[in-house]
């Protein structure tokens, strides 16, 4: 099952990223260990408390006319290990 989240706000990125950590079946503990980051973060950027730069960085992106949508695959996240990926940013357009 795919699923999909648009994103316009630094909440919504936070909503997104707890049903992707609830979806892989993790725990705010897990999903902080895996990614380096304090379960207490994890939890304020679930619910959207520190996102200011998120929502800068998203305001100025649609006001240039693009759309944020964050997608997952739920039948391949139990082969996905946060910690294998490639943390490198990386951009794909289509022309």
């Amino acid at each position: 099952m795919q699923h999909e989240f648009i994103v316009r706000t630094g909440a919504d990125f936070g909503q997104a990223a707890s049903q992707l950590r609830r979806t892989r079946g993790l725990t705010q503990n897990q999903a902080a260990e895996e990614v380096g980051l304090n379960r207490s973060y994890v939890s304020e950027i679930e619910l959207g408390r520190t996102t200011r730069l998120i929502d800068h960085i998203l305001r100025m992106l649609r006001r240039l006319g693009a759309t944020v949508t964050i997608t997952w695959d739920s039948g391949t996240l139990d082969k996905i290990s946060l910690s294998d990926r490639d943390d490198s940013p990386t951009a794909s357009t289509s022309e």
